[in-house]
């Protein structure tokens, strides 16, 4: 296998945890999060969640396991076309953002005014992405 298809599949085991953790064990993965570090859980469940809540949670579970599916079927692929090249495209800009507003801008758009030490995970997740497929 190429260092891309390895790259992809690094990040298809990354992705491949969040679906499960998003739609059962949001509560946990947060303790377990903050017991290795205080602050590294993104935050808790509301006392009252409305449905609104748990749709966007299932939402991003669903986008996680649609990339974790393109990953793995473009790394057993010998080739794909140049569109599929959009999904890791779109999904590293979108991260970009996200490190930005998350770990940079933090003061201006977090609603608590901290930073979310957990985007940190997709920074680091990037980085041996990138090294791994040169």
């Amino acid at each position: 296998m190429c260092t891309t298809g390895t790259a992809l599949l690094a990040h298809a085991a990354y992705f491949s945890v969040l679906p499960l953790m998003f739609e059962s064990g949001l509560d946990a993965a947060g303790a377990v999060l903050d017991a290795v570090r205080p602050g590294l859980s993104p935050g808790a469940i509301p006392a009252a969640p409305d449905n609104l809540f748990w749709m966007m949670t299932h939402l991003a579970g669903e986008l996680f396991f649609v990339a974790t599916v393109a990953y793995l079927v473009m790394a057993s692929l010998h080739t794909v076309p140049r569109w599929a090249l959009l999904v890791p495209l779109a999904q590293v800009a979108y991260n970009l953002k996200n490190s930005l507003v998350w770990l940079v801008l933090f003061p201006y758009f977090s609603p608590t005014r901290t930073p979310n030490l957990f985007m940190l995970a997709g920074e680091i997740s990037y980085y041996a992405s990138a090294y791994l497929g040169t």
